[in-house]
């Protein structure tokens, strides 16, 4: 793995003995870690910074070894830095998401920001203005007639050393000193994921964090540069979450104590849900007495048409080795398939006109290499009326790195290919 990075699964166990400092600092956040005896657990999947050192927390049963760590941990970053933008998240999920008075994950969100600007354009410069005898190039005519004296030639002045005008890169400009400091500092701590080398990244702040956030402040009012403008934000961001406090008892934290809600997301981006245009089809169950009136909700995770087939998905992070979806689990969602079977409103009627089949899955992730993997199937024996509710894996990292990215994946038609024969 990679040096001074700590590398954990969630829900994993581990020797309170083998981290002491880790346990020392986390024992009273109780939200992140259950420690019992001399072990302990985190609850928690993403990304710490702790004492200084990142910590990395997998998905539970999510593998990972020498070769695919930094590509793995890359993945989980995107994937979080993603989910994070998703409309709503509970309460306490968005404490890790997003930060509050106890949590500040500006350092970790915005050092990955500069980083990623970093290798893509280098550090920022700054142009100076020289006034020189010495050089060839464009003449400042003002300042050679103001500070020269002139030969005179037939009557006609002749500056024979004029003064020259051209600009130089500013090395020494405070905001270029800051930046290389940051840049250096984030690639210590995260250089290892990004792909930044930071063998070579040695440079020190100039000055006090507190100057350097005032005359980054300053800076931006001088610059109209999209990308400068970024960076220079970003940099405070980061700078202003080491200010005020004892960096080696900080912790930040840029995570999710609710994977399973991120997997509902990557199967939603993997499957291309269409719920918000075909939840019409899913009729509710509605309370009519005289104490209550009012529909209880039902609402699938995923819902799309594909041919002439309409689908139910629900995602499932569950490790398919150790335990599967159960009595609730499959009685939601062959109500599901029920009620949209049956439902006589117009709208229904209208959007299940063409549909030949309606295919009831379950989606859970897949640990090892394969891409997708067939589990079988549930039904109710010797009651007619209830269809069967398929049971598929999907390669999680292949998924995620889909979702992380925004891009399309074969994924969904590998399963619908295999549905479409069952």
């Amino acid at each position: 793995m990679a040096k001074n990075v700590d590398v954990f699964m969630e829900g994993q166990k581990y020797k309170s003995s083998d981290y002491p400092e880790i346990v020392r600092m986390l024992k009273k956040n109780t939200s992140v870690i259950a420690i019992k005896g001399d072990q302990f657990s985190f609850r928690i999947t993403g990304f710490l910074i702790c004492n200084n050192i990142p910590l990395v927390i997998f998905p539970k049963k999510f593998i990972t070894d020498e070769t695919t760590f930094r590509f793995d941990a890359n993945i989980l970053l995107r994937t979080l830095l993603r989910y994070r933008t998703e409309t709503i998240h509970p309460k306490e999920e968005n404490a890790f998401l997003n930060g509050n008075d106890l949590n500040s994950n500006g350092r970790i969100v915005s050092a990955i920001a500069l980083l990623n600007d970093f290798q893509n354009n280098g550090f920022l410069s700054r142009n100076e203005k020289i006034k020189t005898v010495k050089d060839k190039g464009n003449i400042d005519w003002h300042s050679t007639i103001n500070t020269t004296i002139p030969v005179l030639h037939h009557g006609r002045p002749i500056y024979s050393n004029p003064v020259i005008k051209r600009t130089a890169i500013d090395a020494n400009h405070i905001v270029i000193l800051i930046h290389k400091a940051v840049i250096s500092e984030c690639a210590r701590l995260w250089g290892w994921m990004t792909g930044v080398n930071n063998d070579e990244l040695l440079f020190e702040l100039p000055c006090s964090v507190e100057e350097a956030i005032r005359h980054l402040t300053s800076e931006l009012t001088l610059t109209y540069i999209n990308r400068e403008l970024e960076v220079i934000r970003n940099m405070i961001v980061y700078l202003k979450c080491k200010t005020g406090r004892n960096t080696l008892e900080h912790i930040e934290i840029l995570a999710t104590p609710f994977f399973y809600y991120v997997w509902e997301y990557i199967c939603g981006h993997i499957f291309e849900n269409q719920y918000s245009s075909l939840s019409g089809v899913v009729p509710q169950p509605v309370w009519k007495n005289n104490l209550a009136f009012g529909k209880i909700s039902q609402r699938p995770d995923i819902l799309f048409i594909n041919d002439n087939c309409f689908f139910i998905l629900d995602a499932k992070y569950y490790n398919y080795h150790h335990s599967l979806p159960g009595w609730h689990d499959a009685a939601k969602q062959l109500f599901y398939q029920y009620t949209v079977e049956n439902n006589q409103s117009p709208e229904a009627k209208r959007t299940l006109l063409k549909i030949d089949k309606i295919c009831n899955a379950f989606i859970m992730p897949e640990t090892g290499e394969m891409k997708v993997r067939y589990l079988g199937f549930i039904e109710v024996e010797n009651v007619g009326g209830l269809n069967k509710i398929q049971a598929f894996a999907i390669n999680s990292r292949q998924a995620m790195q889909a979702y992380a990215g925004g891009i399309k994946s074969d994924l969904k038609d590998c399963v619908i290919s295999q549905l479409a024969v069952m």
